[in-house]
């Protein structure tokens, strides 16, 4: 893991400007941060899954490893002082010519950032157009069969025929369709739904702006994501193209 130097378990929970530097070379990384733990784990989380932000920190952790690393605490500020500190260490090392990890040597912040509809339109459009094999066309299709398992009322029960038989009349089913009707409904092992509300609840981070969403549905609807699609990035059955990761804060 990170290494974390001289700090004390309650300082964590502080704001202020932090380092991380590596025993391989003499490059370091400036940052602030409102919660240092918190932040530490948003390193550690992003850098383990291949998703940091900063490409340089990340080459580094890729061919290194995580216990090259060392974070350690520069100063303590108050949330209002940390980009103004945190860009006098920036320009102090590029004064004295210190190798820097950082990619952006003006301090800036994504705290409060708000994204725009076009942006989350933007997001939502590099979902389309992505090949689905066959066995994810089979896991999609049950994920979507929402009812099975389902305990109806009577009442329930009537009013979906009604609904299903206006909405099939006229309906031709493919034969893929239909085979996937057979294994769902002949015993076939079917997908352990227990898992799936449990993947709903975990909560979720984007690797980029460092915001944590308490449950994959609440980061489904902000960038307005098919909660399934967006499942299916996270548990890696086809590829992520999002900056979005499950998120753990005990790692």
């Amino acid at each position: 893991m990170i290494q974390i130097i001289d700090i004390i378990k309650e300082d964590l929970n502080k704001s202020g400007i932090y380092k991380i530097y590596n025993n391989i070379n003499s490059k370091i990384y400036i940052g602030s941060a409102v919660n240092f733990r918190k932040r530490l784990n948003l390193h550690k989380v992003s850098l383990k899954n291949n998703k940091h932000s900063n490409k340089h920190l990340q080459n580094h952790f890729n061919k290194y490893g995580e216990s090259s690393l060392f974070f350690e605490i520069i100063m303590f500020c108050e949330v209002d002082h940390l980009i103004k500190n945190e860009q006098v260490f920036i320009d102090k090392c590029i004064e004295e010519h210190q190798d820097l990890f950082n990619i952006r040597l003006i301090a800036d912040s994504n705290l409060g950032v708000q994204f725009t509809e076009e942006h989350k339109r933007k997001i939502s459009d590099s979902e389309k157009g992505k090949i689905v094999t066959e066995e994810t066309r089979k896991k999609l299709f049950i994920s979507k069969m929402g009812h099975v398992g389902r305990t109806w009322s009577k009442e329930q029960k009537e009013e979906q025929s009604i609904k299903l038989i206006g909405k099939n009349i006229g309906k031709i089913r493919t034969q893929e369709f239909k085979d996937n009707l057979s294994i769902l409904y002949k015993g076939t092992k079917k997908p352990n739904l227990i898992e799936n509300k449990n993947a709903n609840r975990k909560a979720v981070i984007d690797t980029v702006t460092g915001q944590i969403f308490e449950s994959v549905v609440d980061a489904a609807n902000f960038y307005n994501i098919k909660r399934t699609t967006l499942i299916n990035q996270l548990k890696e059955r086809y590829k992520n193209k999002t900056n979005l990761i499950y998120y753990d804060s005990n790692n």
